[in-house]
């Protein structure tokens, strides 16, 4: 299934590059809204909530099939958000109520690779709006939102894949440059097993908001 949508696109490519031989590549720099969940339910109950922005960067790959739609492969950094908390455990002693809380530093780094459709729609020569969906194949580069509640998981460099979306505008600056804006989203949602501790749920979804230059060659 996989070759044959691969080998459409080939062919297609190929049809209207014949007339219109053009690609294009964009960077994009932007910030990313971040917000964690996880809830480790059997052992202890525990479950924990965070939210934080981070900075992102891209760049972008395109060639146009037809004159409205463009297959895209491109990179992003999500950059390294803080979700940092607080431990609270017993003392030790028995019914004194008193609890020692514990600083728990948890940087948590998104990057994804990402293959998709682009259609655009022409408001003018000059300016145009466009949607965009495909698979965001993800990792996080160290800890991943499991470890805002307690487990024993050791296995590190999580990933995944997942679909994304987004939707932008563009503006033509001259004949090979473009700027725009875009607004993208996609959600992940995941349950790692631990040791010993019972298994961790968790979900991370991520708000991109980016300005985009391009060049189409």
């Amino acid at each position: 299934m996989n070759k044959y949508l691969f080998g459409l696109v080939f062919l297609a490519s190929n049809s209207y590059a014949s007339s219109t031989p053009s690609f294009t590549t964009e960077f994009l720099i932007g910030s990313s809204s971040n917000k964690l969940h996880a809830s480790q339910d059997f052992d202890i109950g525990d479950k924990r909530s965070s939210s934080n922005n981070s900075t992102s960067h891209g760049i972008r790959f395109g060639l146009p099939i037809s004159e409205y739609f463009s297959v895209e492969l491109s990179k992003h950094s999500y950059g390294e958000a803080d979700h940092s908390y607080t431990l609270k455990i017993p003392s030790g002693l028995i019914n004194d109520n008193v609890f020692k809380s514990i600083p728990v530093s948890l940087p948590i780094e998104t990057n994804a690779l990402k293959f998709g459709i682009k259609g655009h729609v022409n408001i003018n020569a000059k300016l145009n709006v466009n949607l965009r969906v495909g698979v965001a194949n993800w990792r996080y580069k160290q800890y991943s939102p499991a470890m805002l509640v307690i487990n024993d998981i050791q296995e590190q460099n999580h990933s995944g894949r997942d679909v994304y979306f987004s939707v932008g505008s563009e503006y033509v600056v001259s004949d090979s440059i473009y700027i725009g804006f875009e607004y993208s989203q996609f959600s992940i949602k995941e349950t790692e097993q631990g040791v010993y501790t019972a298994d961790v749920s968790y979900s991370h979804k991520i708000n991109d908001l980016s300005l985009v230059l391009g060049w189409a060659f």
